[in-house]
């Protein structure tokens, strides 16, 4: 044979052509090999190629707004991956997710896809994803002057996404309350409505309620929705309030007393280390929450947690 050459990536080869020893006459013509195709592409709004490669991760990483993604063999996405960008997918049916997310981490950004993607928009950017079955809290509110909203984290599992609010113990916090001190720094410049079924802005807000939080532009356009299960830490009787009868249904808890929810052990984790797992309940928790109760807003030696 002679000629031949390998194909590479958008490279054709050539399978080399059958020649005569005795007379060097070509016996039989080669063909063409097709050349190897790259199994993701990602090209720039301009043109340019952004990413070439067989790995969606990285593709990710290259995405600029704009660009295109261009998935041309069956590729398995190994993570959830996270982007602000706004971009097209083509050949999204090639994309094998086993269950993980693209998680659009900005309000604006959208996927257009010619078939159906696991995607979470919007406030989803708030989530930080399962590693490990160790969902990690990220900040996402800062604490007002008066400090009535110690902190807020939010965290998720595979099918809970958890808002965690460090409140007044005595007094707790009502929805219009914690609507006009809690801030989104990811929703800057767009109009945050917070709701909770059921209570009309004067009730406390609650341990295991259901709070979806909707933003809008200045037209009034739905950028972002997401709802959220609250957990108020030291709040394990569920009333918005962390006081001695809080404690006392943790050591409940600890001795088998009392059935409870996931919602209950969360709030019941008062020295929350930035980790959510279902925690071990015992009287070290209940001390915390009395200790919350009394020391509540004093400046020296007073209650902490990873959210203050």
């Amino acid at each position: 044979m002679v000629g031949y050459k390998p194909a590479d990536y958008e490279v054709p080869g050539y399978t080399g052509d059958l020649v005569c020893n005795e007379c060097g006459k070509v016996v039989t013509q080669g063909t063409v090999i097709p050349a190897l195709v790259y199994e993701i592409v990602v090209t720039g709004s301009n043109g340019d190629a952004l990413y070439k490669g067989n790995n969606l991760t990285d593709a990710m990483k290259a995405v600029q707004n704009g660009a295109t993604v261009t998935v041309n063999a069956n590729v398995t996405q190994t993570e959830d991956l996270s982007t602000d960008k706004s971009f097209t997918i083509q050949g999204a049916d090639k994309i094998v997710a086993d269950g993980k997310k693209i998680i659009l981490t900005a309000p604006a950004a959208k996927i257009t896809a010619d078939a159906a993607l696991n995607v979470f928009s919007g406030v989803e950017g708030y989530i930080v994803a399962n590693n490990a079955n160790v969902y990690t809290m990220k900040q996402i509110a800062a604490p007002t002057a008066d400090n009535t909203v110690a902190g807020v984290k939010v965290a998720s599992d595979d099918s809970v996404r958890y808002l965690f609010l460090d409140l007044d113990p005595v007094n707790g916090k009502t929805l219009n309350a914690l609507q006009s001190s809690l801030t989104f720094a990811d929703l800057a410049g767009y109009n945050v409505k917070l709701a909770i079924s059921g209570n009309d802005g004067t009730g406390l807000v609650k341990t295991a309620d259901t709070m979806t939080v909707t933003a809008t532009d200045a037209s009034g356009n739905v950028v972002a929705t997401i709802t959220y299960t609250v957990i108020v830490l030291g709040d394990v009787n569920c009333d918005g309030m962390a006081l001695s009868n809080d404690a006392t249904a943790t050591t409940q808890i600890f001795f088998g007393r009392v059935n409870a929810t996931k919602a209950m052990k969360l709030a019941a984790d008062i020295n929350c280390d930035g980790t959510v797992q279902t925690p071990e309940i015992g009287a070290a928790d209940a001390q915390r929450i009395m200790f919350k109760y009394f020391s509540w807003g004093k400046t020296q030696g007073g209650y902490t947690t990873a959210l203050r």
